[in-house]
């Protein structure tokens, strides 16, 4: 496959080591690792065979979901992204649960995992961020959400926030905003350090 890609005239393959579902494509000691991937060689082999072709590497993480069997909200249910009448959230149509990224214990545990897989393949040239944001505008709504909103802001999420009109709107979208930037200059710290670069895939339209 490699040697094909490299034919075509490929020069970066982005490969995840974390899918929307939670358990890693590496043996990882921080998260569950996907069924078949508990031999470290397997993801370094195709780093090697990538750099001995002349393809890049980038190591892509589906930041915030974590829809199947996570170690994270296993651990910290309130993590869980949940609605306004308190239940988790999942996207309609595929099933997709998140964490809620506004939670300090949800940065850092998708932080660790971003320095658990430079740390175990330095050979990685690069950290590819996806799902770096809150999965809708109706939530999250957990304890934590709704109590730092209504101390910075003095608004109530449920019910008078986020939603485009109200008066919270904007409040909601720079809070909002300002946890997924908190995030994001964090892992641009572990990539500077690890001496690799740090792309992302994004939306337009910031709300």
């Amino acid at each position: 496959m490699v040697s094909d890609l490299a034919g075509m005239g490929v020069n970066c393959l982005i490969a995840s080591f974390k899918s929307w579902t939670g358990p890693t494509f590496y043996p990882s000691k921080i998260a569950h690792t996907e069924e078949g991937f508990a031999d470290a060689a397997l993801f370094g082999h195709l780093i090697d065979r990538c750099h001995q072709e002349g393809i890049e590497f980038e190591a892509w993480t589906c930041t915030f979901p974590e829809s199947g069997r996570s170690k994270l909200l296993e651990d910290h249910p309130e993590c869980r992204v949940t609605t306004a009448d308190g239940k988790e959230y999942r996207v309609q149509g595929n099933g997709e649960a998140w964490a809620c990224p506004a939670s300090d214990l949800t940065q850092e545990y998708e932080l660790a995992l971003c320095r658990e897989v430079l740390e175990l393949y330095p050979q990685i040239d690069g950290l590819h961020l996806d799902y770096i944001r809150f999965p809708s505008a109706e939530v999250c709504r957990c304890e934590h959400c709704r109590r730092e909103f209504r101390e910075r802001y003095g608004f109530d999420l449920v019910p008078n926030g986020g939603s485009d009109g109200l008066p919270s709107f904007d409040a909601f979208v720079r809070w909002r905003c300002g946890h997924i930037r908190r995030f994001v200059e964090r892992a641009a710290s572990v990539t500077r350090r690890a001496g690799v670069r740090l792309s992302a895939a994004v939306f337009p339209y910031y709300p």
